[in-house]
């Protein structure tokens, strides 16, 4: 393609889209550093090539890369002061802009707006971070709403980074995302979709993902482990060294026997048995129709009650095991660890006034050096492993690329893939990378900690709930509570200055239960119900001192679990 000479002194490198350009710009200016260690970290480096033209920044805490299609005269880079080059294509007007050399200076030109900065030099940037193996993928609407919704409960002292982080849990389909700053948490499970394992090959795309030496298999059938056949699609795709067997039919270990449709499959030397009866692999036993098998040497049960592994003590149905010498407790209770307390259903173990307890889980951290000079990424909160496990990522970083990817102009990419390198997670979307360092330390279980029942609960319809606690906390004085009185269909929300100023709503709500009565501060009600994404809001509580529970409609919301503290009456 032809490019086409302006006016500014010296051939034109390369001609882009403004607005393609501003995109690029606006994703990479999160790696600029707003008091960088070194001059040279507040560089924003262009290269140009075949692909385009590649933006990219680096402060040794996130690296952002982005690249624009562009038609490039040839291959080079060249560093710019980052915060002037953003400000000025920010500024442009919806026009094709050139950028030129011109001796020490790049030229900046757009429907007659001349720039011209005195570059750095490009030898004295950093090496950038390799970007780590994708471990997931997850849809892009869905990941930057998660986030949107999880890091309104993030923490903002950055003297205590584990609140300032946003908990990523691998829960095998689902991948979870919470947050807490002490006094509330926010927590959500986003469908996800894990990376092949080390080695692994993609497929053509709508096929399936084939381990390393596997076999891939036509369109309707399944892909098989290293050393097993392809088989058609009406049959189960069975691993190297075990069976196959009719559709219908389960696939046994080799030396198994393969039984009927209806039938179960058996361990090696093991006998088929009734379709009612579940089957066990060895060393395990056979427990009634309903019931589950338990390991060698542990009784069976019925099916009331769940099994627990050799060295735990089995609870009533609903509760949880505990390990040996553990306190069983009540269904809706929590799992106790050796020597630790039963908590009631609904009890937090945490200290007065806050969800997350203050032992153990105080936000510290061992905090990593990094390198003031090299490209070296130290090893961060991860041990390197193929499994996601749990990691802490700054929940700043995360928020800010969540909300870019949601609303990017040129983003095409329906999914958004996570990487996981040696103290790193990544993201990509797209033409968008981001590699961030991840925050040591180990975060509590948010899961465990937010309850999913509770003694009384209430529907109010959300939007009109937001608007009348905006209205009436308009007297609230800055650390006064909006208190909530539920009775029988109705709420009646009451703020005050003193005696100075004084505001009362009633509104419906749905209350089942005993009427109760609770002070919340405004604002984290307020993030609560701006988070949710259904039209009405169901309160739970089991208490006026206990964490109040905000969650949406089982069939309208997207599982986003809201908790927070209320205020002493």
């Amino acid at each position: 393609m032809t490019i086409t000479t302006s006016t500014v002194d010296g051939p034109v490198l390369v001609r882009v889209d403004r607005d393609r350009l501003a995109d690029a710009v606006t994703w990479v200016a999160r790696g600029l550093a707003a008091r960088p260690a070194s001059p040279i970290l507040g560089g924003l480096l262009l290269e140009a090539g075949a692909a385009g033209l590649r933006l990219s920044t680096f402060d040794y805490e996130v690296c952002a890369q982005a690249t624009a299609d562009a038609e490039v005269a040839g291959p080079g880079r060249v560093l710019v002061p980052g915060r002037l080059f953003v400000d000025i294509v920010r500024s442009l007007p919806p026009e094709p802009v050139d950028l030129a050399l011109d001796g020490a200076h790049l030229t900046v030109e757009c429907a007659g707006f001349r720039y011209s900065m005195l570059t750095m030099p490009a030898g004295d940037y950093p090496e950038r971070p390799v970007l780590p193996p994708r471990v997931g993928s997850i849809g892009t609407d869905a990941f930057a709403m998660a986030v949107a919704q999880v890091t309104v409960a993030a923490g903002r002292d950055l003297t205590l980074p584990l609140l300032t982080a946003v908990r990523l849990a691998d829960l095998g389909d689902h991948l979870s995302l919470g947050c807490t700053d002490r006094y509330r948490m926010a927590v959500r499970p986003v469908p996800w979709r894990r990376a092949v394992s080390a080695g692994g090959e993609n497929p053509p795309a709508g096929g399936e993902t084939v381990p390393a030496g596997g076999v891939a298999v036509s369109a309707g059938g399944e892909t098989v482990p290293a050393g097993g056949d392809a088989v058609s699609a009406a049959v189960e795709i069975v691993p190297a060294g075990r069976v196959a067997v009719p559709a219908g039919g389960q696939t046994v270990p080799a030396g198994g026997v393969a039984v009927s449709a209806g039938g179960d499959a058996v361990p090696a030397g093991g006998d088929a048995v009734p379709a009612a009866v579940e089957i066990v692999p060895a060393g395990r036993a056979a427990v009634p129709a309903g019931g589950e098998t338990v390991p060698a040497g542990g009784d069976a049960v019925s099916a009331a009650v769940e099994i627990v592994p050799a060295g735990r003590v089995a609870v009533p149905a609903g509760g949880q095991t505990v390990p040996a010498e553990g306190d069983a407790v009540p269904a809706g209770g929590d799992a106790v660890p050796a020597g630790g307390d039963a908590v009631p259903a609904g009890g937090d173990a945490g200290s007065a006034g806050g969800v997350v307890s203050a032992g153990g889980d105080d936000g510290s951290a061992r905090g990593g050096a990094w390198s003031a000079g090299g490209g070296a990424w130290p090893a961060g909160g991860v041990d390197g492993s193929a499994d996601f496990g749990v990691v802490l990522v700054p929940a700043r970083v995360l928020a800010d690329a969540a909300k870019a990817l949601g609303g990017s102009r040129a983003r095409a990419a329906a999914e958004v893939h996570l990487g996981l390198g040696d103290g790193t997670v990544s993201i990509e979307c797209g033409d968008r990378r981001l590699i961030c360092r991840l925050i040591e330390g180990a975060a509590p279980d948010y899961d465990a900690r937010v309850p999913l029942a509770g003694a009384w609960h209430a529907e109010v319809e959300t939007a009109l709930l937001i608007e009348t606690v905006k209205r009436v906390s308009l007297v609230a004085a800055p650390l006064s509570p909006v208190r909530l009185s539920f009775g029988a269909g109705e709420v009646r929300l009451a703020a005050a200055t003193g005696e100075e100023a004084k505001a009362t709503a009633t509104i419906g709500a749905q209350l089942h239960g005993e009427p109760i009565e609770l002070a919340v501060k405004p604002q984290f009600l307020l993030d609560g119900l701006l988070a949710l994404d259904s039209d009405v809001a169901t309160l739970t509580f089991t208490d006026p001192r206990q964490p109040v529970l905000l969650t949406g409609k089982a069939e309208q919301g997207s599982g986003l679990r809201y908790l927070t503290m209320p205020l002493r009456l």
